[in-house]
């Protein structure tokens, strides 16, 4: 994958506001996903190479390479991701377990989303509670 973390902005922190949290929320909605990824590692120690699975959850959001400065504001406001930029795309990706539990939940909870499809649950599930991260209120 020929993607590149951009973690520096082109602007000063300064310049960069911060965007109400509807409208982040309404980001993640339409534009973004909450997903739980498998990933496979190869590591090559002492000539025997192995391989170590494992799952990884992320908040992604994804756009046009031009609207990038949102992206990186969105960055500013939530505290947290990594804004990578791959051919015609930008995205940012919150990976770290830490930032999505103490900064992404805690948002998402104050600012729900709308969509069903988005959680990737059906409406019966939604009060169950057998995760450590229960995305969703």
């Amino acid at each position: 994958m020929n993607s590149t973390p951009q973690t520096e902005s082109r602007h000063n922190s300064r310049e960069i506001p911060a965007l109400p949290g509807e409208y982040i929320a309404g980001l993640v909605d339409g534009e973004g996903c909450l997903a739980l990824g498998y990933r496979r590692t190869r590591n090559v120690l002492g000539g025997r190479e192995r391989l170590y699975y494992s799952w990884q959850p992320q908040l992604a959001i994804v756009m046009h390479k031009r609207d990038r400065p949102l992206l990186e504001a969105v960055r500013h406001t939530i505290e947290c991701g990594t804004v990578y930029e791959h051919r015609s795309t930008v995205s940012l990706r919150v990976y770290a377990i830490a930032d999505l539990a103490e900064k992404v939940v805690p948002f998402l909870r104050s600012f729900p989303l709308r969509s069903d499809h988005k959680t990737g649950r059906r409406r019966s599930q939604r009060n169950s509670r057998t995760s450590r991260f229960s995305w969703l209120p």
